[in-house]
């Protein structure tokens, strides 16, 4: 069964109920210290390993091994990828190295090495391989768990090995941290490359399943984006790019197409715990391919929409809001409204706040803030870029305001605001009174060549 196989069998699987006897406190508490113990043990130095890298370094270069003890041979794994050029480069010393190991038959060393091996992960690395090979020959040895992970899931067999170890993870009825911990990458080697290359392995697969049946992969989602946070952390940030390639693996998939809204919303609000607001932080976006970004945009743009027309619909009277409504999503669904930015007094903040908790929606906490100075406290403000024009429309009897191109007077997108940044210099205002949609649309029209029929704004 391969990756996709798996993925698609867990789609049509349903939990059944299971209940189990409650877990003593006790071994509740002893866990959580033994695990904390195991971690620290692994974090200790109990060796110089400068010092100990300089003097592999040197043995190698010269040839003389006899001047390097057994004790140095067992933490030899630990500076295999320190300095420059890094030791598991030369291939002496990394011939020695495993045969010195075969010599002393230490469980202890072969564990250090196993660390580095997934640490250090790569497909094509020829130490790497060369490594995976004494691993598969010697773990055997012993009876002991990472034969038994190895003989399960092919840890040690390069090319498959992330493969496996990804359709295991996918199909697992634990928890993905359970998982990790289960097969010996939790703690510190939760974000090892080896955990990340099965982790983009499956964000790949993902990414070409959501193309052919979207609406049955909300709980593969699920899973997977549990797989790659640590708490509020994302796991497999040492990877080169790992979070840009998660972010291009589920937008990529919505160039030319619209996304159901509950994954459309999944999707939103993952990316934006993992690489926050791309309007507000551009910089943690810079790696993500350029046409994904366009799709974040636009379901952010739609997103300041909807939080514009909710928010007001609680705090405006319901009279005003159904034509506004119609006008402005009628620019947005024929991708007419670039980018989209909402600013809110006092009473739409708190409403907003209450709405992105309900709807468990980050996108809904995002937005901008109203000056209490010349506003009310329940005024609020969708800032717009329709074609080449900045367009603010604000709240209750306000007006709609729009700025030409060049206008210096043209307010900026995400921020926050007093009143007279958003009234201030424009080319065009309009009152909400009458057929104020057809003045507001013919001003659209001659600026940016945008044309809607009236019925389908009106």
């Amino acid at each position: 069964m391969n990756l996709n196989d798996a993925l698609e069998k867990m789609t049509a699987w349903v939990p059944k109920k299971l209940t189990f006897p409650p877990t003593p406190q006790l071994e509740h508490a002893s866990h959580t210290v033994a695990k904390r113990l195991r971690n620290l043990s692994a974090s200790v130095d109990l060796i110089d390993l400068k010092d100990l890298r300089n003097r592999l370094f040197q043995a190698s270069a010269t040839g003389t091994w006899n001047t390097l003890s057994a004790r140095d041979w067992r933490y030899a794994a630990a500076c295999l990828g320190m300095g420059t050029p890094p030791l598991i480069e030369a291939p002496d010393f990394l011939d020695e190295y495993l045969q010195q190991l075969r010599r002393q038959r230490s469980r202890l060393a072969v564990r250090r090495l196993i660390r580095f091996y997934l640490t250090y992960f790569h497909l094509s690395h020829p130490g790497i391989h060369k490594i995976a090979g004494f691993l598969q020959e010697m773990v055997p040895e012993w009876k002991w768990e990472w034969a038994e992970r190895h003989a399960r899931l092919g840890i040690f067999d390069v090319p498959t090995a992330p493969g496996r170890f990804a359709e295991y993870m996918m199909q697992s009825m634990l928890s993905p941290r359970e998982v990790m911990d289960e097969t010996g990458l939790g703690g510190s080697l939760y974000g090892s490359r080896f955990a990340a290359h099965a982790y983009l392995l499956t964000a790949r697969t993902i990414s070409g399943m959501l193309v052919q049946t979207p609406t049955t992969l909300l709980p593969l989602l699920k899973r997977f984006a549990s797989w790659g946070m640590i708490g509020d952390r994302f796991a497999f940030e040492s990877t080169t790019r790992a979070s840009a390639k998660m972010a291009e693996s589920l937008l990529l998939p919505w160039v030319d197409r619209t996304a159901p809204d509950d994954v459309r919303i999944f999707i939103e609000s993952h990316l934006l715990s993992v690489l926050h607001d791309l309007r507000i932080d551009p910089s943690r976006w810079l790696d993500v391919d350029e046409k994904a970004r366009r799709v974040m945009r636009r379901w952010l743009t739609k997103a300041s929409l909807e939080q514009f027309l909710d928010v007001v619909d609680r705090t405006a009277q319901s009279h005003m809001w159904p034509a506004r409504r119609k006008f402005w999503s009628a620019y947005y669904e024929r991708e007419f409204m670039l980018e989209a930015w909402v600013a809110f007094a006092k009473d739409g903040a708190s409403v907003a706040k209450r709405l992105a908790a309900d709807k468990d929606d980050p996108s809904f906490g995002n937005f901008g803030i109203l000056d209490p100075r010349g506003t009310s406290r329940n005024h609020a403000v969708l800032i717009m870029q329709i074609g080449d024009l900045l367009v603010a429309d604000w709240s209750h009897n306000g007006k709609c305001h729009i700025w030409k191109p060049n206008n210096p007077h043209a307010p900026k997108l995400y921020r926050s605001y007093d009143r007279t940044d958003l009234i201030i210099g424009s080319d065009f205002e309009k009152s909400h009174q009458g057929a104020w949609q057809i003045d507001v649309h013919n001003f659209i029209e001659y600026h940016t060549n945008i044309n809607m029929k009236q019925r389908d704004y009106m």
